[in-house]
């Protein structure tokens, strides 16, 4: 049998029609989990946010995020007590939300670590939002554990 120009045209859609659906099967298995549970309302917190960081720059008390072989280490200002200091350091892990730590901040002599067996390979983006007496700060860092 001789194949002609509309044999062809029916192969062709035939062809695409399976390309269409082999690209809306794969499209379920596609993770679309958000960054956040509750996006909306950080964002209309934000302002606060960047007021904590205009803190953090004026009142020079960023935190060192300093990698040793089995810790990380988070290293806060000298210039404020360890009783003073509280807040959180969450530990945001962008490809699998179930990695993801939030740890209470609990510091001696200006220092807190966490072991790296918590946390498996890969990229991590460290939020440290603290506060010392009355003063709110805010570090964002993002590291990798190899």
């Amino acid at each position: 049998m001789k194949l002609h120009w509309g044999h062809y045209i029916a192969i062709f859609f035939t062809c695409f029609v399976v390309f269409m659906l082999a690209l809306v099967y794969k499209t379920f298995d596609i993770n679309t989990e958000l960054v956040a549970e509750d996006y909306y309302n950080r964002e209309i917190a934000y302002q606060g946010k960047i007021n904590k960081q205009t803190n953090t720059l004026n009142y020079d008390a960023n935190v060192e995020v300093v990698q040793s072989n089995d810790t990380v280490l988070f290293l806060f200002p000298v210039k404020f007590e360890d009783s003073l200091i509280k807040g959180t350091i969450n530990i945001y892990r962008p490809s699998d939300i179930k990695k993801d730590l939030t740890i209470p901040i609990s510091v001696k002599n200006k220092k807190q670590f966490i072991f790296k067996n918590q946390l498996s390979k890969g990229r991590y983006i460290i939020y440290v939002d603290w506060q010392a007496d009355t003063l709110l700060f805010y570090t964002e860092k993002t590291i990798d554990i190899k």
